[in-house]
């Protein structure tokens, strides 16, 4: 009971500084600053056309932005979503959060709504190509466009891309924890006793691999680098060429026709280019190999 009448105690206003304002045609909700008695507008629900808009904010009061657009006056719209404002209040503590929102949003309100941290990207690049871009337009039956300064996205689009940066995510998560304990075990435990602590064999990803080299403007690399590029290239073709020597000496004990020796090469055709040190052409499955 007293943890209670604490926490009731500590209860003031500023702990709730959402106004909600309901009538027949719409829903309303405020951010009220009670420093200098304004307030700004932070979403309006139109229960007749069904859409929603919301205004993010920084709600940060140390922040120099307090109070401020969080996306340079972007305003965000949601066609066809049942989006309904709710109040809550538990032991004193009173929030006020913003029911069905696509995935990615923030709900609660007192923290100035907008994107969740890891989808501020998608924001951070439509704003740094589209810079003209006034509204988002979130909708359940436009396809995504572009119309002047306004931006449609489609719900199905969105969705994939947040899946698409939570894949792009896991991966180069996972890639940097392997480095980085690639990282420790060669300065401590490898530099220390070179036999008992061999070099670690990382698995490759070829994703990941692929992901950097495709987006990689390759002008613009410094000799240092071309260096590295060079050396990575000669690594991959040797491990790429002992992987499949070793395959094919399989194959070879296994005493295949020809046809298993001739789809092997055909799914392996840079295979054919390092045996002969000229180009692979393939044409109608049949391989020719010279200048």
């Amino acid at each position: 009971m007293d943890d209670l009448l604490d926490l009731e105690m500590t209860y003031d206003e500023e702990s709730n500084p959402i106004k909600v304002v309901r009538d027949e045609n719409s829903v309303k909700a405020y951010y009220l600053n009670f420093k200098n008695d304004s307030e700004k507008l932070l979403a309006e629900i139109d229960l007749i056309k069904n859409t929603t808009l919301i205004y993010p904010t920084n709600t940060i009061k140390e922040s120099p932005d307090f109070f401020y657009s969080k996306y340079r006056n972007v305003v965000f719209e949601f066609e066809g979503f049942s989006i309904e404002i709710d109040e809550q209040d538990d032991f004193g503590y009173a929030d006020v959060i913003i029911l069905g929102l696509p995935k990615g949003f923030i709900m609660t309100l007192k923290y100035g709504l907008g994107l969740e941290k890891k989808y501020k990207i998608i924001f951070s690049t439509i704003i740094s190509h589209f810079r003209d871009c006034k509204k988002i337009i979130i909708s359940k039956t436009k396809e995504t466009a572009i119309k002047d300064k306004l931006l449609i996205i489609n719900d199905e689009d969105f969705t994939k891309l947040l899946r698409g940066i939570d894949r792009n995510q896991a991966m180069f998560q996972k890639q940097a924890t392997e480095a980085k304990e690639s990282f420790v075990y060669e300065n401590l435990l490898h530099n220390s006793d070179v036999e008992k602590y061999p070099k670690l064999k990382v698995k490759p990803s070829k994703d990941f691999i692929y992901k950097i080299i495709r987006n990689t403007d390759l002008k613009k690399l410094s000799v240092g680098d071309k260096q590295g590029l060079s050396e990575l290239k000669d690594n991959a073709d040797l491990s790429y060429l002992t992987i499949l020597s070793s395959e094919f000496e399989k194959i070879l004990g296994e005493n295949h026709k020809e046809s298993t020796y001739q789809k092997f090469f055909e799914e392996n055709p840079l295979l054919l280019t390092m045996f002969a040190g000229s180009p692979y052409v393939k044409f109608k499955n049949q391989a020719y190999v010279g200048g």
